[in-house]
């Protein structure tokens, strides 16, 4: 037990993610196996104990001698937590060397005891640890454990401690298991021939092109949308169905209703692709004249676009040609009779000329999609060969700061919220806000917030508006008639490229230039 105290006294004292997953896995390495997965419940955030109140705590410490009530309830009144009150207040008797199963073995023992029995067995308790110890287990029985990791952080550091597959220890994670019945021998290495099983195959991102470098369109190209949102790979083999995040993480928890769909279908199969987080997927085809036609694919969650096949009942088909691989991935979604608006597959179209390559950016452009994903039509593999990305061009306009409103102001990660305005009838009129992260730009963070200083005009609460001077250049995707803002537009994802000090608001572009992109 000691030496979970000390990990908390360095969780405490540093921030570090790679310093606190060291310290992490070394702690793992010098438990005893009987107390690992203990201290990974605890670790995890699992309930291992019905709650005990606060109130209820302060009781029970009542009851030690020498320690009276008023003077719990005074010290209790300046620190406003019990648990702190007590760890300072509590001196142990008899501090002895407690494993962490014989800890937690207590504290159970405590939580289904009563009257005296409980009592005797928490002053026990407290007797043996130092009294930072006493605080640790006081927030463990309180359900205040302030220090809990996530699954993929805890995978990592038991990966890298006992030398196993971090994806094999992540699984193992999401089953149902508890120290109370299993073990860590149990857990990790008795069932370490599911390794190959759950593992996904390693995440390959395409080649980030210039929408004008020069390319050679006469190998045969198929050319799909991109999404800025990460690749998940979606895993079905018998009953066992996983999907995976490029960071590591099994996001089953998180996308159920795609789990029971992968579980309807007969094949086994391995497949790579994107979650749209819309309610709404518009999917833009063509028809047989060529012309564009648009589908919408209505949906009330996150869509699942498959955009590749790796693996089709147990074979290995990476290796197969891409047009192959693509018609084997749109029978098997057409496999299932069911119809599944959460899961539905990239529809890849031959280009064969920059002409069809322009016309599948301007779909990308409608659709808010990042780019265009395009494949040699004969190429194998899985890997260098995943493809290219060409991304949309943003569009660029001058506009001026008017609004600006500080957020997340008690956070490391503090933000500005800036509203940009373009001119408009011999004034200037807000078009969009623009995010700030003083982590991103720490500079052009600490320069607004100087100038926003000195120049407020008016304030409304955390808004700050100021005189019209400060003009900056922003890019930004999309943009679309909008009947709920005053200008009349609505621009997707704008960003600061940079500030223009040798711009005066008079040079700021006007509001119907923004119109005439729509």
């Amino acid at each position: 037990m000691n030496r979970f105290i000390a990990l908390t006294r360095l969780f405490q004292q540093e921030k570090e993610g790679l310093i606190r997953q060291n310290a992490l896995s070394d702690y793992f390495k010098q438990l005893h196996s009987e107390d690992i997965l203990w201290a990974i419940a605890l670790l995890s955030g699992k309930k291992l104990l019905r709650k005990i109140p606060s109130g209820k705590l302060l009781e029970i410490a009542n009851e030690l001698p020498d320690l009276p009530e008023w003077l719990i309830g005074e010290c209790v009144s300046i620190t406003g937590d019990a648990t702190e009150t007590l760890s300072l207040l509590i001196i142990p008797t008899d501090p002895a060397q407690i494993n962490m199963k014989e800890c937690i073995t207590a504290l159970i023992g405590a939580f289904e005891a009563k009257g005296k029995e409980q009592l005797d067995l928490l002053h026990d308790l407290w007797a043996k640890l130092p009294d930072s110890g006493i605080a640790i287990v006081n927030q463990i029985v309180t359900s205040r454990f302030p220090y809990t990791f996530t699954s993929s952080e805890l995978s990592k550091a038991i990966a890298k401690a006992f030398d196993l597959d971090p994806c094999f220890t992540t699984f193992q994670l999401s089953q149902s298991w508890s120290p109370v019945s299993d073990s860590f021998e149990d857990l990790f290495y008795r069932n370490y021939s599911k390794e190959l099983l759950v593992r996904p195959y390693p995440f390959n991102s395409p080649t980030i092109l210039s929408e004008n470098a020069p390319f050679d369109f006469s190998h045969g190209w198929t050319a799909g949308l991109w999404w800025s949102e990460p690749q998940l790979q979606m895993i079905k083999r018998g009953e066992l169905v996983l999907i995976w995040s490029e960071s590591g993480e099994l996001m089953n928890d998180s996308f159920p209703s795609l789990v029971k769909t992968c579980r309807k279908f007969g094949n086994d199969f391995v497949v790579t692709g994107q979650m749209i987080q819309k309610g709404l997927l518009q999917e833009l085809t063509m028809d047989s004249s060529d012309k564009l036609r648009k589908e919408r694919t209505v949906s009330p969650g996150p869509v699942f676009i498959a955009n590749d096949l790796l693996e089709f009942n147990g074979e290995n088909i990476f290796q197969n040609p891409f047009e192959i691989r693509q018609r084997k991935l749109a029978d098997l979604m057409k496999s299932d009779s069911d119809t599944h608006p959460e899961l539905t597959m990239n529809e890849m179209v031959i280009i064969n000329n920059s002409d069809d390559l322009d016309h599948r950016l301007q779909l990308a452009r409608e659709l808010k999609s990042t780019g265009v994903y395009i494949r040699e039509i004969k190429s194998g593999g899985y890997g260098e060969s995943t493809g290219f990305l060409v991304p949309v061009r943003k569009f660029l306009f001058s506009g001026v700061l008017i609004y600006m409103q500080e957020t997340n102001v008690h956070s490391v990660e503090k933000q500005l919220e800036l509203s940009i305005a373009a001119a408009h009838d011999g004034s200037v009129l807000p078009v969009t806000k623009v995010m700030l992260s003083v982590k991103d730009q720490p500079d052009l963070f600490q320069l607004i917030r100087k100038f926003v200083a000195g120049n407020t005009i008016e304030k409304f609460g955390p808004v700050r508006k100021v005189l019209p001077q400060l003009v900056f250049e922003i890019s930004f995707e999309t943009i679309h008639v909008s009947k709920r803002h005053k200008s009349g537009v609505a621009i997707h994802n704008p960003r600061i490229v940079r500030m223009e000090p040798d711009k005066l608001a008079s040079d700021i572009h006007r509001l119907e230039d923004l119109k005439q992109l729509l």
